[in-house]
């Protein structure tokens, strides 16, 4: 990202951006984040491998498994946690802090209209604010 600051995450992406499988690199509250989305779930993880600082958004992602570009290490993108060696400490990680209930106002949320005869269902990561969870922040 030479040049370009990193997009923040906590000012929201639309799901739509990110296909399944894919990782967006960017910073929550300042610290460089990844943002992976893995079927209809989005993850917010550290960005750099806890090894030797490569950046994971080049990496593998097999399921919930997150490949080290560099030295294989392993994390599970669900939970942070390293999973083998070199790694051995895990991922800052970020959870939401309150479940989005859309707007349904004459059939649609604020941001779609509906689809197939259902009421649409947004999925903005800015209507689901990021946060460390407590046990991460205590380190």
């Amino acid at each position: 990202m030479t040049g370009t600051t990193p997009p923040d995450l906590k000012a929201g992406v639309p799901f739509e951006r990110i296909a399944d499988g894919a990782m967006l690199p960017g910073q929550i509250d300042g610290e460089d984040a990844l943002l992976v989305r893995r079927g209809e779930a989005l993850y917010a993880i550290g960005a750099q491998c806890t090894h030797y600082h490569a950046a994971l958004a080049d990496g593998l992602l097999s399921g919930h498994v997150l490949h080290c570009p560099m030295h294989h290490s392993q994390f599970d993108i669900r939970s942070g946690k390293a999973l083998c060696a070199p790694a051995l400490d895990d991922l800052p990680c970020w959870r939401r802090a309150t479940a989005f209930a859309p707007e349904r106002a004459a059939g649609r949320c604020r941001h779609h209209r509906r689809r197939r005869g259902r009421p649409g269902r947004c999925r903005h990561v800015a209507e689901r604010r990021l946060r460390r969870p407590a046990h991460d922040a205590q380190r």
